[in-house]
């Protein structure tokens, strides 16, 4: 069994998006996956009263929110991007003209339950994995290739390990640093710039 890996072209992760643009729902799923490191079980479980509210007949939708993970049962402030709240707001005017933008309902609903429960993970994996596919992602793709992909291009453009360690809620780095996929041509890289700074 192949290792479940990020997605490492920046093409690719925007081809992704294209084609999930049609469905509001995959690409709020895409956009909160990519944007914000969460596990995909936190994302299906998250409620419209979480994210949104309505005032005035219009949907707003908060920059942050607190998930309290249930893997490792914390709770986190999570920051929701620009192109993530836009996309919130898509699916929820499309949950509206469905009717099943209730307060206390599901931002992502089942279709085969009405929404009375949320997208499963089996049937976020299907739908993740047909639109890497149409991408042209050849790497395997599972719900935590989302994940792994935020950690990867974030370590990537700069930001710290230690700060990814927090957002991911990891308790050993280690397992931080098998998320980002760090290489030995990385780590070699950082022994050199050290050894420039320090001669």
């Amino acid at each position: 069994m192949k290792l479940v890996q990020p997605i490492r072209k920046i093409a690719q992760i925007k081809r992704m998006k294209e084609i999930a643009s049609v469905r509001p729902r995959d690409l709020c799923l895409l956009e909160m996956g990519f944007h914000t490191g969460l596990r995909v079980q936190d994302l299906l479980s998250l409620r419209i009263s979480d994210v949104a509210r309505k005032i005035g007949g219009k949907w707003q939708v908060a920059r942050s929110y607190v998930v309290n993970e249930q893997k490792t049962r914390k709770g986190k402030q999570v920051e929701i991007v620009k192109s993530a709240r836009a996309a919130i707001e898509r699916q929820l005017d499309a949950l509206d003209a469905c009717g099943m933008a209730a307060a206390g309902g599901w931002l992502f609903p089942s279709p085969y339950r009405r929404g009375s429960k949320p997208l499963s993970r089996r049937q976020a994996g299907r739908l993740i994995k047909a639109i890497a596919m149409r991408a042209g992602v050849t790497e395997p793709v599972a719900c935590h290739s989302l994940r792994k992909s935020f950690g990867y291009h974030a370590f990537r453009s700069g930001v710290d390990i230690m700060y990814l360690k927090e957002i991911f809620n990891h308790s050993d780095i280690a397992v931080t640093k098998r998320y980002i996929g760090i290489t030995q041509d990385e780590l070699n890289s950082v022994y050199q710039r050290i050894g420039a700074i320090m001669a």
